[in-house]
């Protein structure tokens, strides 16, 4: 049983749909404040350089805000435009936000894209048309252990751009955005013929990057898993 209250918020702001777990109404709070503070910044930058959004490649700005500078990073460390990873940099943000004032646990999930420090276990599902999983299963944060971002991108379903053909392609690091940057990375090398999915290349991308802890693969009939990734577990 969990000895430290949860609280669950979900709330829209234009583009994010987001759902908070904390501990205390003031960790929501200021959760949702750095959310529309760091959203507006991200508007100025974009009207000023309209190019920032539209992008598939890195690119550098002079700006030095917190949101650009991750948002830079996890897209050179991706090689991807630079919005790949703005869903899971939001993420990022607000559970900093949380833990600096006292927060124990701080979830935050920006549409699919996820940021944990907890001191309790986290379950987290995940949902893929694949045939091979479906809704079935999910993985399981150990509260304690180090903070672990999660990315999830999907060439069949979801508002994301996508390039590829994978189911959900789901990847663990020790950020949201880099793990958001670099699901787009990998989705992106999946494609389809006529006998079913080809993983080869994103099976060997996956194993050059040094940076993250595991990778998880739907795709057709096709499972794959690389790296260290939380426990799974299937319900029933």
């Amino acid at each position: 049983m969990s000895s430290i209250t949860r609280i669950k918020k979900h709330i829209t702001i234009e583009e994010s749909d987001v759902t908070i777990i904390t501990d205390s109404e003031r960790y929501v709070k200021i959760a949702i404040e750095i959310l529309i503070q760091e959203r507006n910044h991200l508007k100025k930058v974009i009207k000023a350089n309209p190019i920032f959004q539209t992008s598939f490649s890195p690119l550098v700005t002079q700006d030095t805000s917190k949101i650009i500078l991750k948002m830079q990073t996890a897209s050179e460390m991706a090689q991807v435009g630079p919005m790949a990873s703005v869903a899971g940099v939001l993420a990022d943000i607000m559970c900093e936000g949380m833990i600096s004032e006292g927060a124990q646990i701080a979830v935050v999930e920006n549409g699919g894209e996820i940021m944990i420090h907890s001191k309790e276990d986290i379950f987290i599902g995940l949902y893929s048309h694949t045939t091979q999983v479906k809704d079935t299963m999910g993985f399981i944060f150990k509260g304690g252990t180090t903070p672990l971002g999660i990315g999830t991108s999907s060439g069949t379903f979801g508002h994301a751009i996508s390039l590829g053909k994978a189911d959900t392609v789901t990847i663990f690091a020790p950020s949201a955005g880099v793990a958001d940057a670099v699901a787009t990375k990998i989705a992106n090398s999946i494609s389809r013929d006529d006998k079913g999915c080809i993983l080869r290349p994103a099976l060997k991308i996956s194993q050059s990057l040094n940076f993250i802890h595991g990778v998880f693969i739907t795709c057709g009939e096709k499972v794959a898993k690389i790296g260290n990734i939380p426990e799974i577990i299937f319900s029933q």
